[in-house]
């Protein structure tokens, strides 16, 4: 979750955004936005950060409560953390920007609770 307040964009040197910016203020630079659509482009905003983040936390807490099924809960939201991230990241590439550190720690942490979760289930067998 701390990674959507972190910068995701970076254009020669320059910090352009994070992912908050992009979910509060979107393609038209008002409103709310899930995702930014258009010509060859899809962005995921913050919005997917913060979900995914929530997620991984509920699964977390309900391992420790020993129910199993957090196992699951933080596999599914870390698998689409990372194709979240990974689409994110394609396309700020294909238009000549680079990613800035938040995005690309979203991408390590929800591919982190995707392993820790497949790891953790294993203990209870």
């Amino acid at each position: 979750m701390i990674t959507t307040f972190l910068h995701w964009l970076h254009f020669m040197g320059f910090q352009l955004g994070s992912g908050w910016n992009a979910m509060m203020h979107g393609s038209s630079g008002n409103g709310f936005s899930i995702f930014i659509h258009g010509e060859g482009v899809l962005f995921f905003t913050g919005f997917w950060s913060i979900l995914v983040g929530l997620a991984v936390i509920t699964g977390g807490v309900m391992l420790f409560m020993r129910y199993t099924a957090g196992s699951w809960v933080a596999r599914i939201a870390g698998g689409a953390g990372v194709i979240c991230s990974a689409m994110t990241i394609i396309t700020i590439v294909t238009h000549s920007l680079s990613a800035g550190a938040g995005l690309w720690l979203f991408n390590l942490a929800s591919l982190a609770a995707l392993i820790v979760s497949v790891w953790s289930i294993r203990a209870f067998q």
